[in-house]
């Protein structure tokens, strides 16, 4: 068994947690990006807030409602659940009868009211922590070190300036105990470490035919391309020496490593643009980012393939296809980039493991949560 203390700095960005807490809402902020050095903070109080009896609607925190694949979730888990739910549904308006059906619901299959929809919901959330700790666990032989969430709580005050009492009222405003905050920080490590541990760091280890499937369906293209300005429609100048330009590739003889390197010297030579510079292994993008003409012209291409010198707004293009590389990252419209196409791939590959066990796995209802009514739950003082 491996041990590993992930997600003290999460990366992901790009695929942060797909679909994990989806009945959270936004009331659980990201985890901080990791200080140069560890802030001091006062000693660590577990629990900062008492779970009464009121707070939690009257039924002990530690009553088993679930039981899936013979872990249990407990109510305060449950708890912080049902009101994650019931935030996400009343931002969409208030709910006149809680036992009407929910119209338009397409989580679940048949009618279900709006408190059926919540216990639902609140099963389906608990499932889901259930499947990343016994994907993490079981299936990878992996853990998180014991202290993984005593070095995390000290960053995560800090980074939204908490003092005790302002962490303790944090929890209670979302209706969580801190030991429900700590279980939950260590699952998003778990899943934050499952694909690196499949994959590794990078993502280098993802299946190649993976890769290239992601970058068919995305239409991801890879080229470079020697740009000749041109001023106006009727620069002469410019066309005689794109053209020319273009003659000398086509009559180039040699290894496509030797025709490769050819086309970096002329382009290094009357290449106008100077993004090439910053990108030497050429533009990896999607459709709509780069102009037409460009986008239009390399799908056009075989690979290592060259275009004939193609007009756009910024002068003559003579574009050389290439294949897209796994660890590159690609642009996107608005000017960002994505995470490494390989990063992405075993985010994806992961998902869907996980989605593979979550088919697999049962639960039992235990015979208190048959007694949880959630409507009234929401109407307990607090």
């Amino acid at each position: 068994m491996n041990t590993a203390k992930k997600g003290i700095c999460l990366i992901l960005a790009l695929l942060l947690c797909i679909g994990l807490f989806a009945a959270c809402g936004n009331t659980v902020p990201e985890p901080p990006p990791t200080p140069e050095a560890p802030p001091e903070a006062s000693p660590t109080v577990q629990p900062t807030l008492d779970p009464g009896p009121i707070y939690l609607a009257g039924i002990d925190a530690r009553t088993v409602v679930l039981e899936i694949e013979g872990r249990p979730v407990y109510w305060e888990e449950f708890f912080f659940d049902l009101h994650s739910v019931r935030a996400a549904l009343v931002a969409g308006g208030s709910i006149e009868d809680w036992d009407a059906v929910f119209e338009g619901q397409m989580q679940f299959d048949g009618e279900v009211t709006y408190n059926e929809f919540a216990i639902l919901h609140a099963i389906d959330a608990a499932m889901e922590r259930r499947v990343v700790e016994i994907f993490y666990t079981e299936e990878l032989g992996e853990s998180l070190e014991e202290d993984a969430y005593e070095v995390y709580r000290p960053i995560f005050l800090a980074h939204h300036g908490f003092t005790e009492e302002a962490f303790a009222a944090f929890l209670e405003s979302n209706f969580l105990t801190e030991s429900v905050f700590r279980y939950i920080t260590e699952i998003m490590f778990m899943h934050e470490g499952a694909a690196p541990a499949l994959y590794g760091e990078d993502g280098a280890g993802v299946p190649r035919e993976a890769v290239d499937a992601l970058v068919e369906e995305e239409g991801i293209l890879r080229a470079k391309h020697i740009l000749i300005s041109a001023d106006g429609p009727d620069d002469a100048a410019a066309t005689a020496r794109a053209r020319e330009i273009y003659q000398e590739l086509r009559n180039f003889t040699g290894t496509q490593a030797d025709f490769l390197a050819q086309f970096d010297a002329l382009m290094g030579l009357h290449g106008e643009d100077p993004g090439m510079l910053t990108n030497p292994n050429g533009y990896t993008f999607l459709p709509g980012v780069m102009v037409e003409e460009f986008t239009d012209g390399t799908t056009a291409l075989d690979y290592y393939e060259i275009s004939a010198p193609i007009r756009s707004f910024f002068g003559y293009h003579i574009i050389l296809r290439l294949p897209v590389q796994p660890e590159a990252s690609v642009m996107l419209p608005g000017g960002g980039q994505s995470a490494p196409i390989q990063i992405i791939v075993a985010r994806i590959q992961l998902e869907q493991l996980l989605e593979q066990l979550r088919e697999e796995l049962t639960y039992e209802r235990m015979p208190v949560l048959a007694t949880i009514v959630p409507s009234e739950i929401f109407a307990y003082p607090s």
